[in-house]
């Protein structure tokens, strides 16, 4: 009773360790095949990631993601996006895509999908877009042969020959007034946005050279020699206000020139075409498009004034003007007011003769722009 017994626990306990490893192992093994099997549908049931999505690159903040082949295909866009020049909102929006808009994503960058715009590079974000089985017609659509869109732009497209072009939908069109070839009056030529100039015309008409009292401010002014006298007169009229012309015609090919030029200063800031010609036309008009390439059009100075902008309006030489200007024949040719109509702001400086007092005074004296007066009596 003394003596303590002595337990030979080792090879029992050893014996009990690998039983119940067994055991242990054989549960979780049964564990692992069941889960295996169920793993799908506890991916449904719990919204699990499914093998193929845990695999896609994930991006982390701040990081960019390279192209992930598997996105490629068709996708349909759920809200208004905008189409930006990278990915990421710190870039430039190149233009805007409509709900329900088909395109074709060629890879993904983090949370963005790559597109092509017209050639060049853009993104959308993936959030709103879904996968479609449909095929985009283009991501620019074409509105006749050889012409492109902007999602940004539906009113303009670049023709054929690599030019920005403004639809004239809903817009006067002269030539229309004019059937089987009629001409139009030469002192009524209408110039604008949806009524271009034909190459050449200028080339056709005699210039005059200003005298250089006349223009004073920069020589060298010529006008269409057909209203130089008019023009003359009307400066003479207004002597007490140093009335003069400081700019006049410009060449077509003059015009070309520094249109494109402006286009290429442009390009590294507006990668879409559209966009770019659009900006590019509002410092330097395209060929064409401007009254100063028909010699039809002065930029006049008076009062001292030779800013070229608003505060021309202040002087006492733009109230003569204004007064007085059709009386020999001219109309002050992008009024206030009328920029909807003339595409161009408020020039209190841009003079525009059309021959025949009684038509400028019918303009001026009733509040009209060119636009309105021709397309209310058909000229």
């Amino acid at each position: 009773m003394g003596k303590k017994r002595k337990y030979k626990t080792g090879k029992k306990r050893s014996g009990g360790s690998v039983a119940m490893a067994v055991v242990l192992i054989g549960s979780l093994a049964v564990l692992a095949l069941a889960v295996g099997l169920l793993w799908p549908q506890l991916g449904d049931i719990l919204g699990a990631p499914q093998p193929d999505d845990s695999s896609a690159p994930q991006s982390s903040p701040g990081t960019t993601t390279t192209t992930t082949p598997s996105v490629a295909g068709y996708y349909v866009t759920t809200d208004a996006l905008n189409m930006r020049s990278g990915p990421g909102t710190e870039y430039e929006v190149l233009g805007v895509l409509e709900a329900g808009k088909a395109v074709e994503v060629l890879g993904a960058e983090g949370g963005w999908y790559r597109i092509s715009l017209m050639g060049q590079t853009a993104y959308i974000s993936a959030e709103y877009v879904v996968p479609s089985t449909a095929a985009p017609s283009t991501t620019t659509t074409a509105t006749q042969a050889g012409t492109t869109t902007s999602p940004q732009y539906s009113d303009r497209y670049i023709d054929g020959d690599g030019m920005l072009q403004f639809d004239p939908a809903g817009r006067y069109v002269q030539a229309a007034s004019y059937p089987d070839g009629a001409e139009i009056p030469w002192a009524l030529l209408l110039v604008n946005d949806w009524n271009p100039m034909k190459e050449g015309y200028d080339e056709s008409v005699t210039m005059k050279s200003v005298e250089s009292k006349y223009a004073q401010v920069n020589s060298g002014q010529k006008v269409d020699a057909r209203m130089y006298d008019d023009l003359i007169a009307m400066l003479e009229a207004g002597k007490a206000h140093n009335i003069g012309v400081q700019s006049s015609y410009r060449a077509y090919s003059h015009q070309k020139r520094l249109y494109w030029k402006k286009v290429e200063a442009l390009k590294r800031r507006y990668s879409d075409p559209i966009v770019l010609q659009t900006k590019a036309g509002e410092e330097v008009k395209r060929p064409g498009f401007s009254e100063h390439n028909s010699g039809l059009a002065v930029d006049l100075y008076g009062s001292g004034n030779t800013l070229l902008n608003e505060s021309f309006a202040n002087t006492a030489a733009y109230a003569w003007l204004i007064e007085h200007c059709a009386d020999y024949g001219f109309i002050l040719r992008f009024p206030k007011g009328k920029e909807a109509v003339t595409g161009v702001v408020y020039e209190a400086w841009h003079f525009r003769y059309v021959g025949d007092p009684a038509v400028a005074h019918a303009i001026m004296d009733n509040g009209l722009c060119l636009e309105e007066y021709l397309e209310q009596n058909r000229k």
